[in-house]
């Protein structure tokens, strides 16, 4: 059936939500501590003098790709006409190439490996990602998609919080720790990859006819309110990867927590984040029984973006380890908020000419983008004023308040 403006899907059965809710948190728990600590770990291993440049290489050549890896797969998955599906293909290939990316990346002895590896990741991350996102477009509209939103926003959080807490507290070897990610990607979403019903193959060409949405050149980029949502997006991207890049040496350079506790900064990233978490997930929850509709959605973004500018100056400045805790749960806090309403408001502005797996793919592009010039953009902050991490931090936190100020024009769209 050929999705027109104003048809939108039927709601998904309980088997789908759940599935699709326990995939996209395996496939966050797949990266979140793979970028923020494991690869981290493996630069200052292999070059302990240059970690830092050599991390902010590895992440900025990997967003690169994910940007194109996102595009791409939205753009094919669309396209794809098999016996399995149009997206299935796409995130059963993804999960392959994830798990050959981490026995590149475990044994990289070179930072070029290590690079490649990270590259290898992105792509095959992205490209299940692009595929799983267009599913959720596809298949949930209406009031699920607004809670369904807010469990996914769940996603990036409760794979920082599984990942700290079993990657780096309790696990201290490379094998393990990459194992035990493997076998969550394995176990948490492969299983939806496989069985989870695809949306029926339509015609693009009558799709586009039917559509009310922007043409042209410019695709959904002539639309106004994509513009402003893309670049709220990208902004808190942004300040997201700023403030996290280098934050396991800011608890080893900055705070007194080795000193205090005698425990490695892997443990100090642990107890952050299984701090925030029950902020994260109070508002998430919260935000999700409450179902908020298209404009109430971006009202959340503003609040969720302004909470996280003032948690992160607070985590800039705190002058001991106490207050860096109670920042981080503050940041949690806006975390939640944002992340809950994140999915749903991206959703609520793609154009409806049936080419969602595209349109999700450029508007991914202000998640994956970000993520090659914000490492650029920490270095620079750590080189220019040469004061440790705090001023990296601090910028992290200004991104904060312009993506709030982002949210706030969306508001006013239509």
């Amino acid at each position: 059936m050929t999705e027109g403006k104003g048809m939108e899907p039927a709601t998904p059965g309980s088997a789908f939500v759940i599935g699709l809710a326990v995939a996209h948190v395996a496939v966050f728990v797949a990266m979140a501590p793979l970028l923020g600590m494991l690869v981290p770990l493996k630069a200052q291993a292999i070059d302990p003098t240059n970690k830092e440049p050599l991390l902010s290489a590895a992440l900025s050549w990997g967003a690169v790709t994910a940007g194109a890896a996102n595009v791409l797969a939205g753009v094919l998955s669309d396209r794809t006409r098999s016996r399995f599906g149009r997206r299935r293909p796409w995130m059963v290939g993804g999960i392959v190439g994830v798990l050959a990316s981490y026995l590149v990346i475990a044994t990289a002895e070179t930072g070029l490996v290590l690079i490649w590896g990270v590259v290898l990741f992105q792509a095959a991350y992205n490209a299940l990602l692009a595929a799983l996102l267009a599913l959720f477009a596809d298949r949930v509209a209406g009031v699920a998609r607004a809670r369904l939103s807010a469990v996914m926003g769940l996603s990036y959080p409760v794979g920082n919080m599984i990942g700290a807490a079993l990657v780096g507290g309790w696990l201290s070897d490379t094998g393990p720790r990459f194992g035990l990610l493997a076998g969550i990607l394995v176990v948490g979403a492969l299983p939806f990859a496989i069985l989870a019903r695809d949306q029926p193959l339509i015609n693009l060409d009558e799709a586009g006819q039917a559509s009310g949405g922007p043409v042209g050149r410019l695709g959904p980029f002539a639309d106004r309110v994509f513009i402003l949502a893309w670049i709220g997006r990208a902004l808190m991207t942004t300040s997201f990867v700023v403030g996290s890049v280098y934050l396991l040496y800011f608890i080893a350079a900055d705070t007194d927590f080795q000193r205090r506790y005698g425990a490695s900064p892997e443990a100090g990233l642990a107890v952050l984040t299984t701090a925030a978490f029950v902020a994260v997930l109070a508002a998430a929850l919260l935000i999700g029984a409450l179902g908020p509709g298209a404009r109430a959605r971006r009202g959340l973004a503003v609040v969720g973006a302004a909470v996280l500018s003032i948690s992160g100056l607070g985590l800039a400045w705190a002058s001991g380890w106490t207050w860096v805790v109670a920042a981080f749960v503050l940041h949690g806090l806006g975390t939640g908020v944002y992340y809950a309403v994140e999915m749903g408001v991206m959703a609520d502005v793609l154009p409806d000419r049936g080419r969602k797996g595209r349109d999700l793919g450029l508007i991914n592009l202000a998640a994956a983008l970000p993520q090659a010039w914000a490492p650029l953009v920490a270095l620079g902050g750590l080189r220019l004023f040469d004061a440790g991490y705090r001023p990296v931090l601090t910028i992290s936190a200004l991104g904060f308040l312009a993506g709030a100020a982002a949210f706030a024009a969306l508001r006013r769209g239509r």
